[in-house]
């Protein structure tokens, strides 16, 4: 990995976070924190697909909007999107990143390590797991997801990705004909 004086440090001041969002809990609302994310000091390009792998948009950035209320939505724009990054690394590895929201905030750390990476939800991934890896050519895989997602009813979206239209092929549709879809707005849940 790329030391931490590489990165760019943001802040999003006061923010209440996605408890309070759910929750809107007056305690938490009276306590704000000051939410601080990273963006990558290398070259690089994200192009976005629906969660079928289904080209959606190219926008060439990792982060969205920032929405003090949620800022987790800083990362990838969300969820329901699967991500392909592209750096200036020169090797040849593809690395995976399967995660649940606790995986978006280290997704700009593998920028400095991977000429390719894609990042896909274990919660809405409509592709097969074991497809994608063979047919993409990935090279390393990573599951960063919270304890909850490998034992708690999670777990059960794991087990799908894997059996889920097994046997298909994958390849990569970008870039695809004709015009791109400009990204949904901050907040924006499909």
């Amino acid at each position: 990995f790329a030391d931490i004086s590489t990165y760019t440090p943001k802040k999003i001041e006061n923010s209440m976070g996605t408890m309070y969002s759910w929750s809107k809990s007056a305690d938490l609302l009276s306590d704000p924190e000051d939410f601080i994310y990273y963006l990558p000091g290398v070259p690089y390009s994200a192009v976005y697909y629906d969660q079928a792998f289904n080209f959606s948009w190219d926008d060439d950035d990792l982060f969205g909007a920032e929405v003090p209320e949620d800022p987790y939505i800083v990362y990838l724009g969300g969820d329901q999107y699967i991500v392909k990054i592209t750096t200036e690394v020169q090797n040849s590895r593809k690395l995976l990143v399967m995660k649940d929201s606790y995986g978006n905030a280290t997704v700009p750390f593998y920028t400095s390590s991977f000429g390719e990476i894609y990042v896909a939800d274990i919660r809405y991934m409509e592709r097969n797991l074991v497809s994608m890896i063979r047919d993409l050519g990935i090279t390393d895989v990573v599951f960063t997801v919270s304890a909850f997602s490998v034992v708690g009813d999670n777990a059960n979206y794991i087990q799908a990705i894997i059996d889920q239209n097994a046997g298909e092929s994958v390849t990569d549709p970008y870039p695809q004909p004709g015009p791109t879809t400009a990204p949904p707005a901050a907040g924006a849940v499909d």
